[in-house]
């Protein structure tokens, strides 16, 4: 899957600025460029219009990707799945409990998978702050970009703050609302994940082959940092789920909680509480639940019973309407009096299976009086008009 790339602060006014601000970033590096902004606009912060606003934005943009760049470049690559999966947690933790990764972070989205139209968002989070901006590129236009701001409390809920600004969301442009909200929640999703194989470390395409095959952490965290020295440091967000989800024939939708862990449990993470991906591999292996319901093979219930309540009505009739609605070894039919069941030839007790062609049509007083016998080949008469005597 292919990613988004982020445009920096500077290539964004090389393509979008006035004509003197498109000359100097053209002239500078990324770096001077930023600082440079900095110290222009910081002079005006203090005026209460749309320049102060704008020059606000500017200057935070700025401060954000210095931090980032400082950081070696922290990126996540948010794969669909880890998109789809977020907003079913219910974050249910004050503000002062989130744990963040980095404090500027760059999300990536796949191409053709952008949620409300989002390209890349980068958000800046210091802690210690009370503040949550994010500046998000979306797909509805070239380089178009929003500064997303929100306040928060340390001790509010955030769950609970989440769904009180999705309350108040506004009537125009709200997708870029519910974007900088998506950002917040994928953000503290992130941080309290705790599964390596859901956030995995990238490396450079040339060590991936040698990072697969070692279980050496010294040797896993060169690569790591190579890769981070000349690609920044990024990270896959549920990649071997979306891969396994692809190819696997079996998905069931992984359940994913918030948890308490730890001494006086004090900290939270997000952990798979049931559910999981299938190879196709043990596809063979695995219940499916078409037949019979997915339990311990332990409990003490007869399985037999278990797969025979649990057969559906849409398959008990298609077995009825192969046989022609009769019974398969004395040809009576439903219109003579007597009630139809679906049965096994080979008994489940001996070893039959729920196989099509281990299913057959009787009749109840068949069906009583075979019980758990071996398979009896049907000797029925051609004719359906066959009518039994009243016992």
């Amino acid at each position: 899957m292919q990613f988004h790339e982020y445009t920096s602060f500077r290539n964004l006014m090389v393509r979008q600025g006035d004509d003197e601000t498109r000359d100097f970033a053209v002239r500078v590096s990324s770096q001077d460029f930023r600082r440079s902004v900095i110290e222009r606009d910081v002079e005006k912060f203090g005026n209460d219009n749309t320049e102060g606003t704008e020059a606000f934005n500017r200057c935070s943009l700025a401060l954000c990707e210095e931090v980032w760049v400082a950081l070696d470049r922290p990126y996540y690559n948010v794969w669909p799945i880890a998109t789809a999966l977020a907003p079913s947690v219910k974050l249910n933790l004050p503000f002062s409990q989130v744990q963040l990764p980095f404090h500027a972070i760059l999300l990536r989205f796949g191409r053709g998978h952008e949620p409300h139209q989002l390209r890349t968002a980068m958000l800046f989070w210091p802690k210690g702050f009370k503040t949550i901006q994010a500046f998000c590129h979306f797909a509805d236009g070239e380089d178009n970009l929003l500064t997303v701001q929100h306040a928060y409390e340390p001790d509010d809920n955030v769950e609970e703050w989440l769904q009180n600004l999705i309350s108040r969301r506004p009537q125009v442009a709200a997708y870029h609302y519910d974007a900088g909200l998506l950002i917040v929640r994928l953000v503290v999703f992130i941080g309290l994940l705790s599964r390596d194989d859901f956030v995995t470390p990238i490396v450079l395409a040339k060590d991936r082959t040698k990072y697969n095959s070692t279980d050496e952490a010294e040797v896993k965290h060169w690569l790591e940092e190579r890769a981070a020295r000349r690609a920044g440091r990024g990270f896959d967000v549920g990649k071997k789920l979306q891969l396994e989800k692809d190819k696997s024939p079996h998905w069931r939708n992984p359940h994913l909680c918030l948890f308490w862990t730890g001494e006086g449990r004090s900290k939270p993470i997000i952990q798979m509480r049931s559910g999981a991906i299938v190879q196709s591999v043990s596809i063979a292996e695995v219940p499916t639940g078409y037949l019979g319901p997915e339990g311990n093979e332990d409990d003490a219930v007869d399985p037999k019973k278990k797969q025979r309540e649990s057969m559906s009505k849409r398959r008990r009739f298609a077995i009825l309407q192969r046989d022609g609605f009769c019974c398969q070894l004395c040809g009576v039919t439903s219109a003579n009096g007597v009630t139809l069941h679906v049965d096994h030839r080979v008994p489940l007790a001996k070893g039959g299976s729920n196989a099509d062609d281990n299913l057959w049509t009787l009749c109840d007083h068949c069906n009583l009086g075979k019980s758990d016998s071996e398979i009896i080949e049907p000797a029925r008469s051609s004719s359906n008009d066959i009518r039994r005597e009243s016992s």
